[in-house]
């Protein structure tokens, strides 16, 4: 059985990797715009680094505190699965180079980008308060 360590790690070396990926195409945006990357081509980029480095200092994390095997994992494919919807929804609006996801909505970008960040924010909650209740009672 994987653990919840490994399938963050994993994760995190995967959107590492896709953070590279986005950065070759902001690069390639810009050249082609005149020095002006897309907004979300931008949001992709970081969004996809930012998720590969949280995955990897909550795989550390994960391993010191005392969920269970099961609760553990069903975390980690939490988290992993709300940073792919993120990130499938700001590739999306880098692809239709969507100007503005506030005045221009697009449904499906949108619908994946809440979902997934709704479900970031209670794991991370969840994480949050089993590291408080491990280290202080």
């Amino acid at each position: 059985m994987v653990n919840a360590a490994e399938i963050l790690l994993a994760g995190g070396v995967f959107y590492l990797f896709l953070g590279t990926l986005t950065g070759w195409w902001l690069y390639w945006d810009m050249k082609r715009h005149s020095g002006e990357g897309q907004r979300y081509i931008w949001g992709s980029h970081r969004a996809a680094l930012w998720f590969g480095f949280m995955a990897l200092g909550l795989a550390y994390a994960m391993e010191k505190l005392s969920f269970t095997g099961n609760m553990a994992t069903v975390l980690a494919l939490g988290l992993n699965t709300g940073f792919l919807m993120v990130l499938i929804g700001q590739v999306t609006l880098g692809i239709r180079r969507n100007p503005n996801q506030i005045t221009n909505p697009d449904r499906i970008p949108q619908f994946l980008t809440g979902i997934g960040d709704i479900l970031i924010m209670t794991v991370i909650g969840v994480i949050l308060y089993g590291a408080l209740t491990a280290f202080w009672f």
